[in-house]
């Protein structure tokens, strides 16, 4: 019994720390992303920074960053469902990564 529970723990810290890392990305002081357009399953951002301008989307089983000239780094793995909405820069992120809802606001 101590096993299974050491187990989902693990699994959930696992989670946790996949949305988590996300967050990090997305609010990072490296890339100063501002919102300039958010659809329900993209969010078009631009790099303050590197003055360049990303995709964010769920792509069949993750949540990707590409730019607008080609190539992509996956950011979160095992999403089963991914959207966004904005409101006075506020970006809110609702995930669900292996059937376990997410939801945070980002100020962007």
């Amino acid at each position: 019994m101590l096993t299974t529970q050491l187990i989902r723990s693990e699994k959930w810290e696992d989670r946790d720390g996949i949305f988590y890392r996300y967050l990090d990305v997305i609010e990072s002081p490296d890339y100063q992303f501002k919102v300039m357009n958010v659809e329900r399953n993209s969010v078009k951002l631009k790099s303050k920074k590197e003055n360049k301008e990303y995709i964010m989307e769920k792509y069949e089983n993750m949540v990707r960053l590409r730019g607008v000239k080609g190539g992509h780094i996956p950011i979160i793995l095992r999403v089963n469902h991914a959207s966004w909405s904005t409101h006075h820069h506020v970006l809110t992120s609702r995930i669900k990564i292996d059937g376990v809802n997410y939801e945070a606001k980002s100020y962007l």
